[in-house]
This record gives C-alpha cells, structure tokens and sequence, in this order.
C-alpha cells in the first residue's frame, strides 16, 4: 500500500519565513480578546489546533498571483456585498478535507485532516484529524462525528438521509458507498469496491459536498436523534422549528454548504469548522461570522479569519445594484449576473467608488447552446429523433458549423472571451452545414421557405434561453439567425429561471441556452456537464444512470459511452497522466457527438475589490473561485 503523507507544516517549511516558529504565540481577533475577558470564550491557545494549518505565500492562491502579507483584524468592520438572488457567491464556506492552490487538484495538503493518503489501486483511503481541532461551538472534532454521520445517518433508514453521491463508489449511487474503518480517535479510512482515484478531486472540490458527508458535529446533533433523544421531545422541537416530524428536523440540521448558500434559517447555530458560521438568513440578508475556533493561522500565529463578519444583501435590481456597487457600497463582486457587458459601468464607477476592477477566467464557461437528444423519445414516429439518433451526428455538426463564433464575441462579449479551446463549434462553415442537413433529407422546403422534416411535416425549433444572465438570450438570438441562415426554422425567447428549470427537468425543451463550467474543468472540480444539469442535453437519460434504471430513458449506445467515460475517469486522480488523458476522452467525445456547442471558449469576468481589501490576487487571475474562497486570508488595509 502506497501512503501519500500530507503534513502541512512540513509542506510549508519551504514557503515560509525561516525564523517562523510553529510553537508560535497565537494572537486573536479582538471581538474575540473581549469575549475571553468577560469569560465568554476559553484563551486563544485553548481553541486552535495542537497542529494549525499555516496560510502564507503558496498556501491559499499561487505566488505569482499574489505578494502576500501578514494582515490586520477588522474590529466591527463588515464585508459587503450585493446580490441579485440566493445562491450567491458568498465566500468563505469551503467543505473540502484537501486543498490545492488555484483550484487545481494537483499535489494537495491536508485542511482538517493532517494525514492523508490512498492505496495504489485508489480504493483505500486513510485520514488522521488534525489534532486539537475543533468545532465552531468548542466541541473537538473526532472519528465520532464520521462514525455517526455513517452509522446514525446514513444506516438509519428512519432519518431519511443518504449519503452524499461522491461517497459512492465513482460518486455513482448504483455502487455502495465507502465502508467506514474508525482506527482511533483521530484516524479511520474508507473503502471502496473498486478505484476511485477522482475522489482525491472530490476532497478539494468547493462544489462537492464529499467532506461535508463525512464530517457531522455529532455531540451537537444527537439532540435532534431518536437514538439519542425522546421523540416525542424531537416533534415538538421539529413543530417549533415550523416543521412536521423529527426527521425533517434532523434532515435540515444536517444540511451541506448549499443550503448556506441558500440562506437556510436552519442551518443557524449548527456547528461548523469553516472560517465563517451562518449567524442571519432574512430572505434579504446572509449574514455570517467568525469561527471562534478557526483552526488556521498566519504565518505570525494570528488566527484567521482577518475580518469580523461578511454581508450579502439581496437587491433584485440591477440598476439599484449598480448604483450601490457605483457609490462603494460593495467590499466585492464576483457574480453570475456580474458579466462582460456590464464592465464598462464597473470601470466608470472604480474611482468614486474606491474600487478597482479586474478581469479573471470565468467560472463557469460562456452561453451554450445544449441541444436536448432525450426530446421527444417516447414517441416511438418522432422525426426529431431520427435527427438525434443519425449515427454519423450530422445534425449536430450542422449545428456546430452555423455559428459564427467570432460574431458573437464582438457582438457580446466587446471581443474579450477567448477563441482558443473551443470544443465545438470552432469552425464557421454554412455551405457544409447546409450540406450536412440535406445528407439528412432536410432537403424540402414548406410554405415557409423553411427546411421541414423527412416525412414533410414542419421542423420548428425554439431555443429556450434563461434569462438569469441576458447574455444567454442575446447568443440565442444570434445562434437563431445563424441558423435561420441555413434553412431551420429557429427562434429564440427568454424564459424565467424557475419556469426553466423546471421544463428542463421535464424534458419539455428541443433546445436551450445556459452557461456551463466545462471546457474550463480539465481538474474535475465540476461536473456541470451532466446531462441533466443546466440546460439539459439528455435529462432522461441521466435520470436513468441516477435511478440505477428504475426511472427516466435507457440511454442509446453513444450515450451511454458518455457515461462509461466518467465512470473510467473517476477511477485515477485527475491529476495524473491517466486523468489527463481520460479527459482528453470526454472532451473528444463532446467533439464528435454536439450535445453542447460552446460558441466562444473560456470567458473572462469583471471582478471588483475595495481599494481596502489587501490579500486579493492581482489582475488577471487565472480561477474566479480561487479567487474568492482564500476569503480567510483578505483583510481591512486600515
């Protein structure tokens, strides 16, 4: 068995100062300082790990995005920010056990875990806590809280909780879930039945909700158990709490970082080792706090996080928005709807409101058009599946070959995404696209002037485009007229997000227009190309792989190709030659079959910092997300 040793301190010896000393004199916040006067709160020494996680230069973001410097403490400044909707961007609520610089995946340390490492198969992976670490609450973080989270959670069938898909086995819910070895109280592993060297991603990804699974405050949650509580007291907690039963109570107390993210009242109180605790959820403000028991530190002992409290206010206008983010009101901005077009109004407004303006590479990819293969499949006569199902995928590559992808960055984008590194839809051609359609037997045309199907009835097609971001409905409307031009009859039309979501899920769209993480993904942090996710190129098929067949469409062949490649990619690390080459296999195959034609390549994003804020990367930073969630090392200049 290979052992990968992943000790922090040791880690960073290279990359801190030589006269730092890890017995170092730890210094706190001094919201903190009052609280351990009045007898509030234990000594700093008492609350910080035996072993801290030490963030310098090369910890959180790479050294040549960042000059960074030890910091100061915020006393009773809070962070702001203004949002358009729940599910914001808010900063500083990272679940990963493993982190790596950048968002990459390569050559992690250990977070809350001191050692780590796997097997040379990857289907044994072993964990030692980092000693001392606690809960924001003081309750010390033990294997108690994963051997309740296994056993009292998820082996409880009356608590109706399963366990996160990423502690699957391939984080597929048709192969049993890791079995839990506790070897002491600091250490214990987990098995799977076969290599599943993408769970190495899973444990540094922010998206995932791996280490969250595995990590539950058990002490804190056993008053919400059966097991451990009278449930006649549980009900009536559960009905205080404005819900039904004991398990719907339970089940919103253990809830991930996205019910955080969604302001969840629930989730208020419930401990957490993140830098930040959820202390207000309105419906208007997310407000959330220091962990008084942060578990990190700087290089001269203090305890992280600088600032005190973030902010996030919902303003459902834009202009309001812009007007409070104009005015200097926002410490930051980095958002779905903060995008390209809107960069101007940002830099206009940089000098009155003390601000500066960057451009990072987008989280998430540019407006893509998702053309749905699962539309109308139960009728057995469709003539769009005869499109869908021509095994040569010329409908597709028709498609691919109308878009004039230069035209919709100049258009759009002021010419700023980039063109390289476009999967489909790299090359503009009409007469081949045109060519391709007629090899169909798309070539008659109705009243209209319009191609219609084989069998002579009218093929009309509308590309539903979500209209969180207006970009979506403006490249569906240039994506329309590009194909009107080779004889489809195509419009586009903006739809509300609940109403889109919704028909996505019901397989009711031909096909749509959402932004999407990949090809900007080679790491594997995201998996946002699901078929079902966004805007949905195959919903029922993925429905099927997610039932384990009992709901949704047995994939066709070239489908389910696309699912047999993530299966065999999740089994090495991303990281490695195997992983490289394993996604050079999906990409190839978005490639070849069209399912998502991106029409530009990576975005870049306006991202706004206060003048204040020191520790924030410099211009041109390469990952959005990188960006935001080293919150823990941003601080207040004054």
């Amino acid at each position: 068995m290979k052992i990968v040793n992943k000790i922090i301190t040791t880690g960073l010896m290279a990359l801190l100062p030589s006269t730092v000393s890890f017995a170092m004199d730890y210094k706190e916040a001094p919201m903190l300082a009052r609280l351990v006067a009045s007898g509030d709160l234990p000594p700093v020494e008492q609350r910080i790990s035996d072993n801290p996680f030490v963030v310098g230069p090369g910890v959180l973001n790479g050294t040549e995005f960042l000059d960074w410097t030890v910091g100061n403490y915020s006393d009773g400044r809070v962070m702001t920010a203004f949002e358009d909707s729940y599910h914001t961007k808010i900063t500083g609520i990272i679940p990963n056990i493993l982190w790596s610089p950048d968002q990459s995946t390569k050559d992690p340390v250990g977070t809350i875990v001191e050692d780590f490492g796997w097997n040379d198969d990857y289907t044994v992976f072993n964990f030692t806590i980092r000693k001392g670490l606690k809960w924001s609450n003081g309750d010390e973080v033990t294997t108690e809280d994963v051997r309740f989270t296994f056993e009292d959670l998820y082996q409880y069938p009356d608590a109706g909780i399963s366990a996160t898909s990423q502690l699957h086995s391939l984080g597929n819910v048709k192969f049993p879930v890791a079995e839990l070895t506790v070897k002491d109280r600091r250490s214990f592993s987990l098995t799977f039945d076969r290599p599943y060297g993408f769970f190495v991603t899973e444990l540094i990804s922010w998206i995932s909700t791996a280490g969250e699974g595995i990590f539950k405050p058990s002490e804190f949650l056993k008053q919400y158990h059966p097991k451990y509580t009278d449930v006649a007291k549980l009900n009536d907690m559960a009905k205080a709490a404005g819900l039904e039963k004991w398990d719907q109570h339970l089940q919103a107390k253990t809830g991930n970082h996205w019910q955080i993210l969604l302001g969840s009242v629930h989730m208020i109180g419930v401990p957490s080792i993140l830098p930040y605790i959820l202390t207000e959820a309105d419906g208007t403000t997310i407000r959330l706090e220091r962990n008084p028991y942060f578990y990190q530190v700087d290089t001269e002992g203090h305890q992280l996080p600088y600032i005190d409290a973030i902010e996030t206010t919902m303003v459902e206008d834009e202009g309001a928005r812009m007007l409070k983010i104009m005015a200097g009101e926002a410490d930051w901005v980095v958002s779905d709807w903060a995008k390209m077009p809107l960069m101007p109004s940002f830099v206009g407004g940089a000098e009155s409101g003390n601000y500066s303006v960057q451009l990072a590479d987008g989280f998430v990819g540019p407006p893509t058009l998702f053309i749905n293969h699962d539309y109308d499949y139960e009728n057995s006569n469709s003539q769009w599946q005869l499109l869908m199902q021509d095994p040569q995928g010329r409908f597709g590559r028709a498609v691919s070959l109308a878009v004039d992808n230069q035209d919709i960055n100049n258009t759009v984008f002021f010419g700023q995404y980039k063109m390289d590194n476009i999967i489909t839809g790299s090359d503009f051609d009409l007469p081949k696209a045109s060519q391709l359609l007629d090899e169909l037997g798309l070539d008659n045309k109705g009243a209209d002037g319009f191609r219609t199907y084989p069998d002579g009835s009218p093929l009309e097609i509308t590309i539903s485009a979500i209209t969180a971001d207006p970009a979506n409905v403006d490249v569906g409307q240039l994506i329309a007229q590009n194909l009107q031009k080779i004889g489809l009859n195509v419009i586009a039309e903006g739809v509300d997000g609940g109403i889109f979501n919704q028909k996505v899920a019901n397989n009711e769209y031909q096909m749509t227009m959402f932004w999407n993480d990949v090809p900007a993904w080679a790491s594997g942090i995201s998996v946002d190309f699901w078929p079902s996710f966004k805007g949905g190129w195959a919903p029922e098929s993925a429905k099927y792989i997610d039932t384990n067949g009992e709901a949704g469409r047995k994939p066709p062949a070239y489908i389910q190709e696309f699912f047999d490649i993530i299966d065999d990619r999740k089994a090495v690390p991303t990281g490695s030659s195997e992983g490289e080459a394993q996604y050079a296999r999906l990409t190839g195959w978005f490639a070849d079959n069209n399912v998502m034609i991106w029409p530009t390549g990576d975005i870049v994003q306006p991202i706004i910092a206060s003048n204040d804020l020191g520790n924030v990367v410099n211009d041109g930073y390469g990952v959005l997300f990188g960006w935001i969630h080293a919150v823990q090392q941003w601080y207040f200049k004054e």
